[in-house]
């Protein structure tokens, strides 16, 4: 029986008084603040695999593959984050040796005294933890070799070590002669029993890599989170890095499928000598095709280190205590959002152009008999011998079909000389304007202001709960649950209510950072529904109604896609419409 069977047998009210009990284990240890730490660093898992089987739902993923991304996740958690414990304690130190050679009598006797000692007091950053405080403590001359030091730890000991592990797990060889013994890493954690140059297999090839650097990362920051000496400091620091390396290591986790999955689709388009398995399992297994297919995400994942690295080392102890808040949460996050930002729009091209890729050879051109109706060729199906898509196990009329299609390359279209006759209808005056569904197109259905002409409950509703309203719309077009968008806006809430109550500058800068985001989430719903509908209008006039007048612009989606029932104040969505694709 498959692992992921053997967890759905168990029910929920098992699984929550398996809960229960880990929580009295807890509190009999006297451990119980690390519930809530673990529950926050669980949430990315809980979403992404909601988001993986929603995949499965809409887009046919199968059992088989769910397994595999749970094997890999497991793989990454586990496998990933040992090796790179022991890879990252050797480099580390040979990399400080080499750097710090000058200045090791100085190093050495400050360390000593650092872990001997309680230090200078200085609270580290929820980035960095150990590392970053020791780097605050030490007192060094910033020479070239600092520097260096600093850029090989974040590209070389950190970067380069973490992606090429994640590459391993999903596509490296075991050390074991035989795939099927049963300690066989390999076996255990990613089964490669399908063809790699089919294209489902590239896809499933690149969630593996998400999945792998998901697990990893979670493992990581359930480390760094459990090591912060207060209650408080564990919480700072498991959501700061649940927003900004847990993104990290999925983002770079993509690019290095993405660029894996591009290589078996290009082995899939190739020429004779360079099609097949066999030449894409050689060509992966180069040094110098690994270094190129990784090197993207070695290059984001140093970049956000050094970032960090460089905040912890020049910040001074005068300027911490005069800013702390600005130099350990608000400069970090946001150096970090930059490098976030700029990788996630590069690996959304990448899936993009990929997507597109994989499209354009997913059909077989077929050539048919327009009479008889049967099929007799084709052409650059680069699908293998495994897979027959008709059922047809006739193979002796191979160079037939091939001798057809080339005639009939050769043949032109040749236009009818007679002029076609074609009949337009067109609607009634009164249907112009509206599509299907009967929303109005081109033109938004009321202005800026237009809900003071149903203030019951459009105006009332959109001013006192914007959440509900947007939960409403996004509900109606299909773009998201609910029930969904209702509780990120209740979360929202909840955050606002606990930096109210407890005066904290670290709640208070996460709820403007949190604000900030729904604001950018506002526009965005206001541009796709401005592109379904075909409105005119653009980028800045979405983002200046979204920031300065929030309500309003929720109140004119509202109107527009008939969110709600006039004159009467109701909590629950309306019916779906039908129709439209986002894409």
């Amino acid at each position: 029986m498959t692992l992921l069977a053997t967890l759905q047998r168990y029910s929920s009210r098992q699984y929550a008084m398996a809960l229960l009990v880990f929580s009295l284990f807890l509190a009999i240890i006297g451990q119980i603040q690390v519930l809530p730490v673990l529950f926050v660093l669980s949430l990315p898992v809980f979403l992404f695999f909601h988001w993986v089987f929603r995949q499965q739902q809409h887009h046919g993923v199968t059992d088989r593959e769910i397994e595999q991304l749970f094997r890999t996740f497991l793989g990454g958690a586990f496998i990933i984050t040992a090796l790179a414990m022991v890879g990252q304690m050797t480099l580390g130190p040979l990399l400080a040796a080499l750097c710090f050679f000058d200045q090791r009598d100085s190093i050495e006797t400050q360390l000593r005294k650092y872990f001997n000692g309680s230090g200078d007091g200085r609270a580290a950053p929820a980035h960095g933890m150990k590392l970053g405080k020791i780097l605050m403590s030490l007192k060094v001359d910033k020479t070239l070799g600092y520097f260096l030091f600093l850029f090989g730890l974040a590209f070389i000991v950190a970067a380069l070590v973490e992606e090429f592990l994640k590459y391993w797990v999903v596509q490296g060889t075991c050390c074991c002669r035989s795939p099927r013994s049963g300690c066989c890493i390999r076996n255990l954690f990613c089964c490669k029993s399908k063809n790699g140059s089919v294209p489902a297999f590239s896809v499933l090839k690149q969630r593996q890599q998400r999945h792998g650097a998901l697990g990893f990362s979670v493992m990581e920051n359930t480390a760094y989170s459990l090591m912060a000496a207060t209650f408080r400091d564990k919480i700072e620091t498991a959501i700061i890095r649940s927003i900004s390396s847990t993104p990290l290591h999925c983002i770079c986790g993509g690019i290095t499928g993405v660029r894996m999955a591009e290589r078996l689709l290009a082995h899939r388009q190739g020429g004779s000598e360079q099609r097949g398995t066999n030449a894409a399992k050689a060509d992966l297994g180069r040094w110098r095709t690994k270094i190129s297919i990784i090197f993207p995400a070695v290059l984001v994942h140093g970049t956000f280190d050094m970032l960090l690295f460089l905040v912890m080392a020049l910040v001074t102890k005068k300027m911490e205590n005069a800013h702390r808040t600005f130099y350990q949460v608000v400069l970090p996050t946001a150096l970090c959002s930059v490098v976030i930002l700029g990788s996630f729009v590069y690996l959304r091209r990448k899936l993009h152009a990929m997507e597109n890729k994989m499209n354009e050879t997913r059909y077989m051109h077929v050539a048919v008999d327009l009479e008889s109706g049967q099929r007799i060729g084709a052409v650059n199906g680069g699908f293998s011998d495994e897979m027959d898509f008709f059922g047809n196990d006739n193979d002796d009329d191979d160079s037939e079909d091939e001798s057809f299609v080339r005639e009939s390359a050769n043949r032109k279209f040749e236009p009818p000389t007679k002029e076609a006759d074609v009949t337009v209808n067109i609607g009634d005056s009164d249907s112009q304007g509206a599509d299907s569904n009967g929303i109005v197109t081109g033109r938004w259905k009321t202005g800026l202001f237009g809900f003071t002409d149903s203030m019951v409950p459009n105006g009332v509703m959109s001013c006192c709960c914007p959440g509900l309203v947007v939960a409403q719309i996004s509900a109606r077009l299909g773009l998201m649950p609910f029930y969904h968008v209702l509780g990120i806006f209740g979360g929202l809430y909840l955050l606002a209510i606990i930096a109210v109550s407890t005066h904290s500058g670290f709640f208070d800068f996460l709820f403007w950072l949190c604000a900030v985001i729904s604001a950018l989430c506002l526009m965005r719903l206001r541009w796709r529904i401005r592109t379904l509908f075909s409105i005119p209008g653009s980028h800045a006039e979405d983002a200046a109604f979204s920031f300065c007048c929030g309500c309003c612009s929720i109140a004119q989606m509202a109107s527009h896609v008939e969110s709600y029932e006039p004159g009467a104040f109701t909590f629950a969505p309306r019916s779906t419409l039908q129709g439209y694709s986002f894409n």
